[in-house]
């Protein structure tokens, strides 16, 4: 592996140059993962990483593990991921009380990281107890 020198000026218009096409990738991919994202852009990981967690800091991506890997969204993505799952949560929740986010997961057909959200949110509306075993 190689590493690269880049003045200030350089790498800020580095970033510039490609921060549109990895925000676009991961705003038509959400749930993305690094991977994904070099894959789709064509660009390099390194280059990826580096303004994937710029965009983070400045909270136009929001990240989440699902334990194995970073997955990436645009925060207006999240967002409405979260308040179109709420109801669908509460109903879920409601009918299968001693259940995992494992299974919410797989029965709203959204990913475990999702599923750990909304079920944050529900103990946050008093619908749900977390019990971590």
């Amino acid at each position: 592996m190689t590493t690269k020198l880049y003045d200030p000026i350089e790498a800020a218009n580095l970033v510039d140059q490609h921060e549109e096409d990895i925000y676009q990738d991961v705003d038509a991919n959400e749930g993305t993962n690094i991977g994904g994202i070099v894959t789709r852009t064509g660009k390099g990981a390194t280059l990826v990483q580096e303004i994937i967690d710029i965009m983070v800091s400045q909270q136009l991506i929001v990240t989440r593990n699902d334990g194995a890997q970073q997955l990436y969204w645009t925060s207006p993505d999240w967002t409405n991921m979260i308040l179109s799952n709420r109801v669908a949560a509460r109903n879920w929740m409601a009918t299968n009380s001693g259940e995992n986010a494992d299974k919410m997961a797989t029965d709203l057909g959204i990913s475990i990281v999702e599923a750990n959200q909304l079920a944050g949110f529900l103990e946050n509306e008093g619908r749900a107890k977390l019990v971590f075993d």
